[in-house]
């Protein structure tokens, strides 16, 4: 799905915007992800040595989410600067066509400005116009306090919490799992 860019200002002042990612984003989705794996590992489950991440497979994901008609990958950009991304992907089948699964990733440097805010309202901004969604839901750490308060701040609830599921270098970490209704019915 393709959205309007909408125009944004980061709690510093400077000006961002919103909108959906587009094959020109490419590069800089793919730079995002393997700079994060390596500079913030414990952000993320598989270690860099795991997964290898390809300029063929953000192709890909892109191109689905652009051709998507429940979900949408969305990026905040500053000029050519990639802020941060948000995927919003919809059930692939009929009897779950109706939930949609939400991750995102913002740069380190950009955090606590406003990015991930900006970028989870226009996510549902989105679910909400979408007539096939009714839920979006999501996972996040429980050592992420920021994140939680995102989320918990855009109306989602905690519906869940795998004890222990993630071995990280501080310890064992939960992981919760949230949604947020966003049917108007």
């Amino acid at each position: 799905m393709r959205v309007a860019p909408r125009s944004c200002v980061r709690r510093d002042g400077r000006p961002f915007e919103i909108g959906s990612a587009e094959p020109r984003d490419i590069g800089r989705l793919l730079d995002q992800l393997v700079v994060a794996r390596t500079t913030d590992p414990a952000a993320d489950v598989p270690d860099p040595d795991e997964v290898s991440i390809t300029v063929q497979a953000v192709a890909s994901m892109t191109s689905e989410l652009l051709e998507s008609s429940n979900g949408v990958l969305l990026v905040a950009r500053a000029g050519d600067d990639l802020l941060g991304s948000l995927s919003l992907r919809g059930g692939r089948y009929r009897k779950t066509k109706h939930v949609a699964k939400l991750g995102m990733r913002v740069d380190r440097g950009v955090r606590r400005q406003g990015v991930g805010r900006a970028l989870v309202e226009a996510a549902l901004d989105v679910a909400q116009a979408c007539p096939l969604l009714d839920i979006v839901t999501l996972e996040v750490f429980s050592s992420n306090d920021a994140a939680l308060a995102l989320y918990e701040a855009a109306g989602f609830v905690v519906e869940g919490r795998r004890a222990g599921f993630v071995r990280q270098d501080h310890g064992d970490d939960d992981v919760i799992l949230m949604s947020r209704r966003v049917a108007t019915t």
